[in-house]
């Protein structure tokens, strides 16, 4: 594929630029030559799928655009023979003789002051804090992403001849710079955006003090600060059913650093629709966790594999 774009991605610090940009594009320290170190690599090889303002929205939309590199690799890595057609979903591919669509998308903290906005760790040197992690927030910006994405941008990409009514659609969201790149507790956030997953419990006998069960709180809506209720059960609907399948991630440019074997794509989690009208073959990733979800007449199970 002839390349489109040849800027490199730290030419200038235009007006706008984000924090994270600053920090890679002047490096103070090692670790941050080694993430700007890698990013250059995994642009030398997504430079051939970019559009021509990827360079330039870089700067401005760091995570957000290294998000849809680093799912774009990736997705190379996996095989795939990839094409990235403006106008249109971020990513076509061809699997067992079907078309797939990939979309990547990231949840961020929101706008500054909202109330249904994430605040900032405060992250003045010398100061170490505890502090209530805002889980219903976390889910809320990744339900706001999802929408994002679904139904209305799919839909016009449908109605423009661009997606086929035989194709396979799927949602990548990164949720990484929602929180200070980290998924906190238990059920995932991925799961708690698209099942209504809410907390683990337990139950004990009041007069004998023993466990007798345990289990996952069920949560189909979490109110918004003004009360409004926001569904949070996307895949136990029937209106999901053009959604094959949807990626959770929480990479940033730090995390190969961080990790030292870094392997890409293992901590995708790639959660099948049990809603879709058309499933998704295997062979999509070639790491990560493969979730499916079984229904059940009033209950649903969900169990989840290591992709090889």
């Amino acid at each position: 594929m002839t390349s489109r774009v040849t800027d490199s991605l730290f030419s200038t610090v235009p007006p706008g630029a984000s924090p994270s940009y600053k920090g890679l594009h002047e490096p103070r320290n090692e670790t941050a030559a080694q993430c700007r170190g890698y990013v250059e690599s995994l642009w030398e090889r997504f430079r051939a799928y970019a559009d021509e303002h990827f360079a330039r929205d870089f700067a401005s939309h760091t995570h957000q655009r290294f998000w849809e590199m680093y799912l774009g690799v990736t997705l190379l890595e996996a095989g795939h023979a990839i094409r990235a057609p403006k106008p249109g979903p971020d990513f076509e591919l061809t699997l067992d003789g079907r078309r797939i669509w990939v979309e990547a998308v990231a949840a961020t903290p929101g706008e500054p002051g909202r109330p249904d906005s994430i605040r900032p760790l405060d992250s003045r040197a010398g100061v170490a804090r505890a502090e209530y992690v805002p889980q219903d927030k976390i889910v809320l910006r990744c339900t706001s992403a999802i929408a994002a994405k679904f139904p209305t941008q799919y839909r016009q990409h449908v109605e423009k001849g661009i997606v086929g009514p035989e194709d396979l659609y799927v949602v990548a969201l990164n949720h990484a710079e929602a929180y200070h790149y980290a998924e906190m507790g238990e059920p995932p956030y991925i799961l708690r955006a698209v099942l209504g997953l809410g907390s683990h419990f337990v139950t004990i006998d009041r007069h004998t003090g023993k466990l007798t069960g345990q289990g996952v709180q069920y949560r189909g809506s979490i109110p918004k600060a003004t009360g409004s209720p926001v569904e949070t059960r996307l895949f136990l609907s029937s209106e999901s059913a053009p959604v094959s399948a949807i990626i959770g991630s929480v990479t940033n440019i730090g995390t190969p650093v961080h990790l030292g074997e870094h392997r890409m794509g293992q901590d995708f989690r790639l959660v099948h629709n049990p809603f879709a009208t058309s499933a998704l073959p295997a062979g999509l990733l070639t790491r990560g966790e493969d979730v499916r979800v079984a229904l059940r007449e009033s209950e649903f199970e969900v169990s989840g594999r290591n992709i090889a």
